[in-house]
């Protein structure tokens, strides 16, 4: 992308995201502004992955240090591998992105302001799974569990490594198991009062509609923004 091509996307996402001029200042050179940038584009609202993708490509062999720096390398890197899925439906390249990504988020131990770790490991699992190498996403889904402190509540390892082998289970037609680990799944998840309580009537009474009650549990998890420990 030159110079040329990344001020006219500037203007796109600002009139139709109404995003701050602020955050491209800087201009192309200045690779946040990228990050920021190919962000916008891959928004559902806008969809323009293959400019987002060739924003990406551009941060990859950046060195980063800072844990700010280092989050938003390792978004990009998932994001990056998302987007070739999309793209060019090549799940092995996508994962060697998202393989990445995940050894440069698990570098530090700090928290994250909006990268999730444990749906970076989701998105590896689905990859997976759709090359027919189920088994190993299932294995390594039960490794996350295994090894991760259970009593850590949102968490985002053992979240979304429950809900895989929920959604693995509804897709496969075990209904009874795919609401067991969904079960599971939100006990890990951010929450508050109201919404534990609504699981636990949900729970109860499962077995009057289990589909309808599925689709009701994973209403629980439909939140605009969730704070993880971990």
């Amino acid at each position: 992308m030159n110079s040329s091509e990344f001020e006219a996307w500037i203007e796109y996402v600002i009139e139709k995201y109404s995003m701050p001029r602020l955050l491209f200042k800087k201009g192309i050179d200045d690779w946040k502004a990228r990050v920021f940038l190919g962000r916008a584009l891959s928004r559902k609202s806008i969809n323009k992955l293959e400019p987002a993708m060739d924003l990406y490509y551009s941060i990859v062999d950046i060195e980063v240090i800072e844990p700010e720096d280092i989050e938003d390398k390792a978004w990009v890197l998932w994001e990056l591998g998302l987007c070739i899925w999309h793209i060019e439906e090549d799940a092995n390249k996508a994962i060697k992105y998202i393989d990445i990504s995940i050894q440069l988020a698990e570098s530090i131990s700090d928290k994250f302001s909006f990268i999730e770790r444990g749906e970076v490991w989701y998105d590896r699992w689905w990859l997976l799974h759709h090359i027919d190498q189920t088994d190993r996403a299932m294995l390594e889904a039960n490794q996350k569990i295994s090894e991760r402190d259970a009593e850590l509540k949102n968490n985002s390892y053992l979240y979304y490594a429950y809900r895989f082998k929920a959604e693995l289970s509804y897709e496969q037609g075990d209904i009874d198991q795919a609401l067991a680990f969904l079960y599971q799944a939100l006990t890990y998840f951010p929450d508050d009062h109201n919404t534990m309580a609504n699981l636990q009537q949900l729970w109860e009474k499962r077995n009057n509609d289990k589909e309808k009650t599925y689709k009701k549990m994973d209403e629980l998890t439909q939140h605009p923004h969730v704070c993880w420990e971990i």
